[in-house]
């Protein structure tokens, strides 16, 4: 048996500000795109006209990576893109995820309960916890209404 003194670490552990991850699975809760839809929707609809060869070149790598069943953030990873063609991809994305997150915004302002992150963090705060990190790659606002609808219920 070792000296360490689990339960004294446990409290330690839970003293501390929790730290929430969250993946795109939140998000597709809601009605928004997921991974697939995006790299689809990236395929189909981002601007290449004017790119270099050697930009139009990376591109149809990327193109073909997601064609053989490349998750898209792999897919992103395995190709360099220059600052031109990240920019369009990024647009891209912005063109489909921002009105469905718009959307989303609307229909919370009807119902402050569709969050399940908004319960979370009333429960964390019931506690003498005052703070909690959020940590997420989803490339939308969802967290951050989440915790505004939380802190509006407060109010």
């Amino acid at each position: 048996m070792t000296g360490l003194n689990y339960q004294k670490q446990a409290q330690d552990f839970y003293g501390k500000a929790p730290v929430i991850i969250l993946g795109s699975g939140g998000s597709t809760a809601h009605g928004m795109s997921g991974m697939w839809a995006l790299a689809n929707h990236l395929v189909k609809n981002t601007d290449i006209s004017g790119l270099t060869t050697a930009e139009i070149e990376t591109w149809n790598e990327f193109c073909q990576l997601l064609k053989d069943n490349i998750d898209l953030e792999a897919a992103l990873y395995h190709v360099t893109a220059s600052e031109e063609l990240a920019l369009r991809i990024v647009k891209s994305t912005w063109a489909l995820i921002n009105p469905e997150d718009n959307e989303i915004f609307k229909n919370s302002l009807e119902d402050n309960t569709m969050f399940p992150m908004t319960r979370l963090l009333q429960h964390v705060f019931k506690s003498s916890l005052k703070t909690a990190n959020i940590v997420t790659t989803n490339y939308n606002r969802l967290a951050p209404r989440s915790n505004d609808t939380h802190l509006l219920s407060t109010i």
